[in-house]
């Protein structure tokens, strides 16, 4: 949908030779070589070059009034009506008479859009021409326009027209005026009589860009963007032209153009709201419903009841399958819009998408009661029935939407999507490829085509129209985008990235095809290969903000905190309006110990994203990590309303409680965040912090039970009171009480786990083994179990068993972190290659563990790669040097590596404080052997 803009004239009004030119009044001299060489500069359309040299003028004679007149026609020409009218008032103080400035004055104050004064300071005077007479009687009546007088507007150009017939400002006036009140034959009358004349540049820029919305209002696109281009290419054409030329281009499905011109407006108005909403446009057209999204979304922010981005932003998130937010935006549209059929058909199949039948059923049935022969109604409608079960009346309606246009390739297509949306595959790429049949030239459709095939899983064929459109777009990066696409789901990775290196020959840079390399870089562990692709990105595409996010993630991957920051920063400043950066900045502050940092980061965006709920709950959790309490909790009490069934919400608005030392709340608030989820990770903290409120263990006891009371079978309240009563009465009450539960819920494998904890620390570790292969001969899957069991034969150095168990633990979950470290370290001797290969991909699951860190630097010190060793164990000391075993094992590292000095003064500061680690026996021993 296109938008249409009015905008005022900017042709001077006062024609004027500079050399030569008098003004008929006295007064001091310029030199005349000055008024010489401002007409020169005229000539050759040097405006601000010839200012200069009037300038010059004016400064050795101040007085000379026809040096300010002509300065003042020079400021009209350029457009700046606040200079033209200062210098057209100090001519006039000098003796110019007023007729002779008056058309001036009045172009002057009108470039300055000041309607009233137009209207209530300026006038027809005697011994002005019949020109200016029209002239100054035209911008009257565009004054009037433009204070929405349409009638006096009326009245003025009329009497404009009746003086000068051919007087182009009241022609342009006469069709500005009639094009606002849908007369549009006689707006096309007025603007050809304008533009059959010879027009200055500023007055053909008006009459063809006037001429461009006239036909955009009468749906005659290419003349519009006909129009348009005129208007532009006399150099004065206001950014809004290009906005509506580029506009326009988006409707005619020319998206390079498209892009050139909302590109070019965006470079000067980067936060234009329709800026926003052409990029929107265009990528909703072209099928990139993220992207339209996300435009859309920022066009309404910058424009709430922009209706058109309301509804395209709805749009997007139904094509996004997001069907709770495009049913509340379609909604709320078509309760503004009734007459909207579009949108009640869109609403109808998003009902449908949902499961709500009924609903979608009361919204079409109406609409094809009015229009009973329309083909993509019946087409909808006929899925609904069949929906609500009406299997006969399905049949019957969708039967006769192919009978009535067996022909559309646009109908067949959007037939296609809808079943392909509905889950009807086969069916629906059928109709896509019958779609593209019918229009050949349609490249879109095989655009849609070969996406819809790859998400079929249909690779071949995906690729096969991709190199069909290659074909037919030799230029365009976007078909060989889509075959590396297809040969990397393929696992074709060596195909996959020669389609994407051709895609970048063709456009360097191109954000898709470097960005699908830097993934498959990543999936093969060359990170200084993925930063390289997105560097490339941003080196063509300065600030492009969804590969600065990307860079940021592989910067947090690596641990590199810096430089993960600075790059979200560097996104903020590409692109404010987007939430997560800032969001994601705030977590880092968090973590770094700076909450204050955090909630000055969210607290400036927050009214520009008031219902983000990642905004709201790291706002909460900023606010209350840096004492803000009440305001933690209101905060958060807000995002519990916008997403009541979100557990990290509820834990966060505990832990505020909590914080802010209120038992009450905390006692709450606790209660209903673990009805939402009782396996976060913060239950057990809060119910200690819970228990640490309390004024005496007695106090403690009862609110203990009243959870209870809420929540009987909690199994994390019932663990939390056993570990409390193992603290409190030692293990053999624990056991009873673990016991108890087992027979009170018997398939309850955490009961099972606690008992063997339990035995294995107090020394009955035959119990605890005899009661985990109980528990496993029921429940062969069982993998905490099965872990469990491995570690109780590691701590009985059963080497063999407990790899066994790992090894079984893997078999179930291939990426158990636990499992692979412990084996990475089982196998550093026996199997030394085995063991690397499981210790790296602990590191790839967890880059910047340093204890993984640490299993992997003994695993290279068992194959003798001592350097290599010395370098992780350095990084692991770096990121954590209270771990004491690290720092050992880098010593070791060091010393048969031959670095004896650097071990000796690392095992002296290790073991020159009373910190506890396992190998401090083995530390002195090696401190004594290359002590001397």
């Amino acid at each position: 949908m296109l938008h249409r803009f009015r905008r005022g004239l900017s042709a001077a009004a006062v024609a004027i030779t500079l050399a030569g030119t008098g003004t008929g009044v006295a007064g001091t001299s310029a030199d005349p070589e000055y008024l010489q060489r401002a007409e020169d500069h005229r000539k050759a359309h040097d405006l601000p070059a010839a200012i200069i040299e009037l300038k010059n003028a004016l400064a050795e004679a101040p007085g000379d009034a026809r040096v300010r007149l002509l300065l003042g026609s020079l400021y009209l020409e350029q457009g700046d009506g606040a200079a033209a009218e200062k210098e057209l008032r100090l001519a006039r103080r000098l003796g110019v008479p007023l007729p002779r400035l008056m058309a001036g004055l009045a172009e002057a104050i009108y470039l300055q859009r000041a309607w009233q004064r137009l209207v209530d300071d300026v006038q027809p005077l005697t011994g002005m021409s019949a020109r200016e007479v029209a002239d100054v009687r035209a911008l009257r009546g565009e004054a009037q326009f433009a204070l929405r007088r349409n009638d006096e507007a009326r009245t003025s150009l009329e009497s404009a027209l009746r003086t000068d017939p051919a007087a182009v400002r009241a022609l342009l006036g006469s069709a500005r005026l009639a094009l606002s009140e849908q007369r549009h034959d006689q707006a096309r009358g007025w603007l050809q009589r304008a533009v059959d004349q010879s027009l200055s540049p500023q007055l053909a820029n008006d009459a063809w860009s006037q001429f461009g919305d006239l036909e955009v209002a009468t749906r005659h696109l290419p003349a519009a963007e006909a129009a348009y281009t005129r208007a532009i290419d006399t150099g004065q054409s206001h950014l809004g032209v290009v906005l509506r030329r580029g506009l326009v281009r988006v409707e005619l499905q020319d998206y390079d153009g498209a892009a050139a011109d909302l590109n070019r407006v965006a470079g000067r108005a980067p936060d234009h709201t329709l800026v926003h909403y052409g990029f929107g446009l265009m990528a909703y057209r072209q099928g990139r419903y993220a992207e339209a999204a996300a435009s859309f979304s920022r066009a309404r922010q910058r424009a709430p009841d922009n209706a058109d981005a309301s509804y395209y932003l709805a749009a997007s998130q139904l094509a996004l399958g997001q069907l709770d937010a495009a049913i509340d935006g379609l909604s709320r549209f078509l309760a503004e819009h009734p007459e909207s059929e579009v949108t009640a058909r869109l609403l109808g199949d998003a009902y449908l998408r949902r499961g709500d039948a009924n609903a979608a059923a009361a919204l079409i049935q109406p609409l094809l009661e009015r229009q009973p022969d329309d083909a993509a109604l019946l087409d909808l409608l006929g899925r609904i029935t069949l929906a609500q079960g009406d299997t006969a009346r399905s049949r019957e309606l969708l039967a006769r939407a192919t009978e009535l246009a067996p022909a559309s390739a646009f109908g067949r297509y959007a037939y296609g999507m809808s079943l392909l949306a509905a889950g009807d595959q086969n069916r629906g790429l059928e109709e896509l490829q019958k779609a593209v049949e019918l229009d050949p030239h349609e490249h879109g459709l095989e655009f849609g085509l070969s996406v819809s095939l790859l998400r079929a899983g249909r690779f071949d064929e995906a690729i096969a129209v991709a190199r069909r459109l290659q074909q037919s777009l030799p230029d365009k990066a976007e078909p060989l985008v889509l075959e590396g696409i297809a040969q990397a789901a393929r696992q074709q990775d060596a195909e996959a990235r020669a389609a994407f290196r051709r895609a970048l020959a063709l456009e360097p840079g191109h954000p898709r095809a470097a960005g699908a390399l830097a993934a498959l870089d990543l999936g093969s562990g060359d990170i200084d290969g993925a930063r390289g692709w997105y560097r490339q990105i941003l080196a063509h595409h300065p600030g492009h903000a969804p590969t600065l996010m990307q860079l940021a993630r592989l910067e947090a991957r690596q641990g590199q905190g810096e430089a993960y920051a600075e790059t979200l920063r560097e996104a903020i400043a590409a692109d404010p309006h987007v939430p997560q950066p800032y969001v994601l900045l705030a977590r880092w502050q968090l973590r770094q110990g700076q909450p204050l940092l955090a909630v000055g980061t969210l607290v400036a965006v927050r009214a520009e994203f008031p219902e983000y709920p990642p905004l709201l709950l790291t706002l909460g959790l900023a606010q209350g990590a840096n004492g803000e309490s009440a305001d933690a909790i209101g905060t958060l009490r807000r995002l519990i309303e916008l997403q009541p069934q979100s557990a990290e919400a509820r834990y966060a608005l505990v832990t505020a409680h909590a914080q802010a030392g209120d038992a009450a709340g905390l006692r709450g608030t606790l209660a209903q965040a673990l009805a939402v989820d009782n396996r976060r990770p913060e239950a057990l903290p809060l119910l200690e912090r819970l228990v640490g409120l309390a004024g005496s263990a007695s106090e403690a006891e009862d609110w203990l039970e009243a959870l209870l009371r809420d929540r009987p079978d909690d199994e994390i309240v019932l663990d939390f009171i056993g570990q409390r009563r193992y603290r409190q009465y030692g293990a053999p009450t624990a056991l009873t009480y673990y016991a108890q539960l087992q027979r009170r819920q018997p398939q309850a494998a955490l009961w099972v786990l606690r008992e063997a904890e339990l035995r294995s620390g107090n020394r009955e570790a035959a119990q605890a083994q005899a009661l985990l292969e109980r528990w496993l001969q029921a429940h062969p899957d069982d993998v905490q179990a099965r872990f469990a069991l491995g570690l109780i034969h590691l701590d009985a150095d059963r080497r063999a068993p407990a790899r066994a168990a790992f090894e079984a633990v893997l078999e179930r979950r291939p990426d158990q972190l636990a499992a692979l470290n412990n084996l990475a370290w089982l196998l550093r001797e026996d199997d030394p290659q085995r063991a690397l290969d499981y210790a790296n991909r602990c590191l790839q699951l967890r880059p910047a563990d340093p204890r993984l860190m640490d299993t992997l630097g003994e695993v290279l010190i068992a194959q003798h790669q001592y350097a290599r060793a010395a370098e992780v164990l350095a990084k692991a000391v770096a990121r954590a040097p209270q771990l004491g075993s690290a720092r050992y094992h880098l010593a070791l590292a060091l010393s048969l590596d031959g670095r004896r000095d650097e071990a000796r003064e690392l095992l002296k500061s290790l073991l020159g404080n009373d910190q506890p680690f396992s190998e401090r026996a083995e530390a002195q021993s090696l401190l004594a052997q290359i002590g001397s």
